[in-house]
């Protein structure tokens, strides 16, 4: 879908309701300039501006779907994992080169292997499944071979890091080779490759042994299954007792899952949170601006204390820095404020409109992206506010702790959320002032339109200066 946008006078900036959809309507500040937006079929979001010099249209900026899809950024022989935190690890038989550096959450300089490969006395190959294929840049192919071809001849070739069928069509067909450090590899669940990456023989007799000792465990599995059933079989009487007892055992271990996370806990987890997240932005040596505040980066302890994780595309401001930009917009869908995933602004309000999702996913416990209701096409953070509105918001918080929570710390929560994510950073309380509206009892402000949740203009003409593109409306998924 592209959308161009013509010379227009001043800049007008709006979304259209439009049946079940809501359309931005963008216009540009200075008349000079031509823009075009792109939303690729692969869900990339791309703004072009047209170069009369040059007579073509100029890349402004992209959006990627995830972290995952930033270039090499696990470095090289690293795989990125974007629904596991940390989201890089090393291929096996691999290591950090710099361990202190990946315990810091920085991955660019990728893993080392632990055994050197001695191609005279012969290596081996571990296969890799369900993985985005390495860059192939420094790669050769041959149609006319087939797997076993290609690996004899990656064998041969002392050069040689990794080889994989070509095509995959029809069962796979031809030889692709590598010939140099494997890198930009993810992991892809669904639709994706194999490959074969050259190992050490001690390393690719390692990973054999372990797939050898999984096939014979599911074998055991199978024979004490087969021999459980014939017993049985034999005694219906064991039968109904072994379905009794199991369904007790599920009962209580439901049971005590819910009890894990009661509201005083959860109430714990999101003070902790606003803790953590204060001393980034104010007692730390250097203010830091996280800009990837989600559930996957907040770890628990045994205590369910919450432990902020994974800085790898925070920032750091020295001196009486509060804000800045950026060409290059990374982070998750659903959590990043409008001003950072439209115009690559961020600041510490930017983590705080974070914090606010984040809020508000665990009073209601329900996710922002995917969340679906019968009444009406909005996202959690369209629930929270519609409620909010209406007097309703106890509806929104999570059924299964209606009778046993705190009814004032719930409500005072959502209040607290709604304020972290309205749409401008300025109307955004302080971490400092999150802490204090959630542990105090007076009377709180009353929240703006969340940034997703209007018809009106973004922003104002006047708060903007320079030739930059914007969208005006950005729904948080």
């Amino acid at each position: 879908m592209t959308m161009l946008l013509q010379r227009d006078q001043g800049p007008a900036r709006r979304s259209v309701a439009a049946g079940r959809e809501m359309v931005p309507s963008i216009n540009p500040i200075s008349s000079s300039v031509i823009l075009r937006l792109v939303l690729t079929p692969d869900g990339y979001s791309r703004r072009f501006t047209w170069t009369d010099q040059k007579n073509e249209w100029t890349l402004y900026s992209t959006t990627q779907k995830d972290d995952c899809d930033n270039y090499a950024i696990c470095g090289v022989y690293g795989i990125c994992k974007i629904d596991e935190s940390p989201k890089c690890e090393c291929m096996k038989g691999f290591r950090p080169k710099f361990q202190s550096n990946w315990d810091m959450a920085d991955w660019s300089k990728g893993c080392v292997r632990s055994t050197p490969l001695d191609c005279q006395k012969g290596d081996g190959f571990v296969k890799y499944s369900g993985v985005k294929l390495p860059d192939t840049r420094n790669s050769w192919f041959d149609e006319s071979m087939n797997l076993k071809e290609c690996a004899s001849l990656c064998l041969r070739n002392c050069s040689c890091t990794a080889y994989a069928n070509s095509d995959i069509r029809g069962g796979g067909s031809g030889c692709l080779l590598w010939f140099d450090d494997l890198i930009d590899i993810r992991d892809f669940t669904q639709n994706g490759q194999e490959f074969y990456a050259r190992m050490a023989a001690s390393e690719s007799e390692a990973s054999s042994s372990i797939n050898s000792s999984s096939k014979k465990k599911k074998k055991q599995v199978i024979v004490i299954s087969i021999s459980i059933t014939g017993i049985v079989f034999l005694s219906p009487v064991l039968i109904l007792y072994v379905l009794k007892k199991r369904k007790k055992q599920l009962k209580k271990k439901d049971h005590m899952r819910s009890r894990v996370l009661d509201w005083p806990k959860r109430f714990l987890i999101i003070n902790g949170i606003a803790r953590g997240l204060l001393y980034l932005h104010q007692d730390s040596r250097l203010r830091i601006i996280h800009r990837d505040l989600k559930a996957e980066n907040i770890l628990l302890d045994n205590e369910m204390s919450p432990k902020i994780s994974d800085f790898g595309i925070a920032r750091s401001f020295g001196g009486n820095e509060i804000e800045a930009n950026t060409t290059r917009v990374a982070g998750t869908l659903g959590y990043m404020s409008p001003e950072y995933a439209s115009e690559g602004l961020y600041s510490t309000k930017s983590d705080v409109f974070s914090f606010g999702v984040l809020l508000l996913k665990i009073v209601s416990g329900k996710r922002n992206r995917g969340f679906s209701h019968p009444g009406h096409d909005l996202n959690l953070l369209g629930h929270a506010w519609t409620l909010y509105i209406e007097g309703g918001s106890l509806e929104f918080i999570d059924t299964s702790k209606v009778n046993t929570c705190n009814l004032f710390e719930v409500l005072r929560s959502i209040n607290v959320g709604l304020l972290c994510i309205q749409r401008f950073p300025d109307d955004r309380p302080s971490m400092h002032s999150v802490i204090l509206m959630l542990g105090s009892e007076g009377a709180l402000p009353r929240p703006k339109e969340p940034c997703f949740f209007t018809d009106r203009n973004m922003m104002d003409a006047n708060s903007f200066s320079g030739i930059q593109p914007t969208i005006t409306l950005l729904e948080a998924r």
